[in-house]
């Protein structure tokens, strides 16, 4: 996550080192109505719930004539690196070894090593994928694939038939590609961390999950939870649909971390309604802003808690802003040459061939997976933080029935008190050889995660690990492999690597990042896993007009302390007004300084470290939880923090 989602910059530091800018740059030009933005708007935005407000769409956004609609749903996948399809053609898979032979050579479970971190660091990851990412399946006689099961696959073929097959549906065609020129896939979530994955991404689907009272979303009549899905909204699942929850994005109910975590939004959302309305009670609040500032609030607090995420990943430097230690290492350079606290937009983190930002790469939908840290089981615990059930993850799956038995506060808790795996523990059982098919519930067949991992980035043109990394311009070195032997110290690994694959160009990206032995510098994170996501997860925050960067200074940067005129919702709310004394009020009526109250709410002066604790207490009736839920408690660094009641 980089400088926009974690606060690019010390924070205060920054800030106070931003104190000197309005002393260089010039004042911001202020118009009655639209503010200069320095570029014309489309008129589709010039409505001000639309540039003010994050929209329901992800349009306006990017507020440029013609290019209003700029990372809305539905757009395509874009690519870092050129497709790399069956050669001669614009969109047949490339060839390869057996995904599900692969599979069981290099992804099986052997032995789980643990990582001190928990299942809710699992969720954050499953959550944030969802918000960034949704690949429709393909409809298309020929997007349909029979993947033949290995003869006497112990899982999946048993008794030695060699007629298993496992179907699998390639990702849904973006229009007018794939003929004469390489194929895409349909993004169908926007492309701004703007919470669609709770609210959905089109007005029809949000006013379904609305009160129309107070700002607030529905509930559950049996308990603070997502309401169910009578609702009429389109959920991924079997069964009645009644017994599903309700959510913004179809795939809500996965498991029992993505319910838990979309669970608690819901509520923070609703309980920022609140706070909205007792800390403003003059104001005139329509159900629609206070829905539209809520959301907006639940985006800002979502990114700040992306910050205490990544922090989560160093072993070294841990005092050090994860955004910008990574992008230092990444570019090898230092910080004040990419400090995200400037004038909107940063043309360093726009795509400098079009100076637009940049669309979501089809590489990063298979490179931010990291499936080996998913756990087998996890805890459920009561309020005395007794385990009293291990329930297992893939039996989770779609079971909002089982969660609403539970209730969210024991689901917390027991998430608190699991360890996940650590990275090359590989995939689990119970996610790799499931008999039933998880990615498209509707089909009665075998499931396994990472071959589906490997299948689609063969049916999306993702070029090979090699391949891949001839492309890459960054500091830390990550050459490609000249032989078999570069990818792994494993001699079992290296000889089937030889047995599976003609050249180590052909070794899938997959493949090789399961593979990495080497971290990124002061992480605990292969190197190639971090480096497929962090750029992408650096550029999709930053270029975002609601990102936080682009708030902290506002009144430095695009204005003056004294004379400071917010262009969104979240800058008016983090520079509140400030009354000067006589005579000055009467010179500098728009006078703003930093809220102390937005600044503590949203945790910034934390890095959002202290936020998931907050989140979870302030919502649910759990009342002790670890400092950092991301982390295993620890009496020394991350002690376990009771609350009363």
């Amino acid at each position: 996550m980089g400088c926009g989602t974690l606060l690019c910059g010390g924070t205060v530091l920054v800030l106070v080192v931003a104190i000197a800018i309005p002393f260089i740059l010039p004042t911001q030009e202020w118009k009655e109505g639209l503010p200069n933005f320095g570029f014309e708007i489309d008129p589709a935005c010039k409505d001000k719930e639309k540039w003010y407000y994050r929209t329901y769409d992800g349009s306006c956004n990017w507020l440029v004539k013609g290019q209003h609609t700029l990372g809305v749903a539905n757009s395509p996948f874009i690519r870092d690196r050129p497709a790399q399809y069956k050669e001669g053609t614009f969109g047949e898979p490339r060839d390869g070894p057996n995904v599900r032979e692969v599979s069981n050579v290099f992804f099986k479970n052997r032995v789980t090593k643990y990582w001190d971190h928990t299942p809710y660091l699992v969720a954050y990851v499953e959550f944030l994928v969802h918000e960034w990412m949704l690949s429709a399946h393909g409809t298309e006689p020929e997007d349909r694939i029979l993947i033949p099961v290995p003869k006497c696959d112990p899982d999946f073929d048993p008794e030695c038939t060699g007629n298993k097959t496992m179907t699998f549906t390639r990702s849904k065609r973006y229009p007018g590609t794939g003929v004469n020129s390489p194929r895409e896939s349909t993004n169908g979530q926007t492309i701004w961390m703007d919470m669609s994955a709770l609210y959905g991404v089109n007005k029809e689907t949000t006013d379904k999950l609305r009160t129309f009272k107070d700002g607030k979303l529905k509930v559950n009549p049996e308990g603070d939870l997502l309401p169910w899905n009578d609702l009429g909204v389109k959920m991924a699942g079997w069964g009645y649909p009644s017994k599903l929850f309700s959510a913004g994005d179809p795939r809500a109910n996965q498991d029992f971390l993505l319910m838990a975590i979309t669970n608690l939004f819901l509520l923070e959302h609703n309980r920022l309604c609140d706070i909205l309305i007792k800390k403003y009670p003059d104001r005139q609040w329509t159900d629609e802003l206070l829905f539209l500032t809520a959301r907006t609030l639940l985006s800002a607090k979502f990114s700040v808690l992306g910050a205490s995420y990544l922090q989560s990943y160093f072993t070294e430097n841990k005092d050090k802003n994860p955004g910008i230690f990574m992008w230092e290492s990444w570019f090898n350079e230092h910080w004040i040459n990419f400090i995200g606290f400037v004038k909107y937009p940063y043309k360093r983190f726009l795509n400098p061939a079009t100076g637009m930002p940049f669309l979501m790469p089809v590489e990063f939908s298979i490179g931010y997976r990291w499936h080996d840290i998913l756990p087998t089981h996890m805890a459920i615990a009561d309020k005395r933080n007794n385990i009293y059930d291990w329930v297992d993850l893939t039996e989770t799956a779609f079971n909002a029935t089982a969660f609403a038995h539970y209730g969210l506060a024991d689901v917390l808790r027991g998430m608190a008190m699991t360890q996940i795996p650590d990275f090359h523990s590989g995939t689990q059982d119970n996610a790799r050889s499931v008999k039933w098919n998880m990615g498209q519930p509707e089909i009665e067949n075998y499931f396994d995660l990472a071959a589906w991992s490997i299948a689609h980035e063969r049916e999306r043109g993702v070029p090979t690990w090699n391949n891949y990394m001839r492309g890459y311009t960054g500091a830390v070195p990550c050459p490609p492999k000249k032989t078999f032997e570069e990818f792994t110290s494993d001699p079992y690994f290296v000889k089937e690597l030889k047995r599976l694959y003609k050249t180590p160009d052909d070794v899938d990206l997959s493949v090789g990042m399961e593979l990495d032995e080497l971290k990124w510098p002061s992480t605990h994170v292969p190197r190639s896993m971090l480096l497929t996501a962090f750029f992408t997860l650096s550029l999709l925050a930053s270029q975002d007009r609601f990102a936080l960067q682009y708030t902290l200074a506002h009144c430095f940067v695009e204005g003056r302390p004294w004379d400071c005129h917010p262009t969104n919702i979240l800058q008016e709310l983090l520079w509140e007004p400030v009354q000067l004394p006589a005579p000055f009020d009467k010179w500098f009526p728009n006078a703003r300084w930093i809220s102390k109250f937005w600044w503590d709410e949203l945790d910034i002066s934390n890095t959002g470290n202290n936020l998931f604790h907050r989140l979870v207490v302030e919502n649910t009736p759990v009342r002790c939880i670890q400092k950092n839920p991301f982390l295993a408690a620890n009496f020394e660094t991350n002690p376990v923090v009771c609350h009363e009641d």
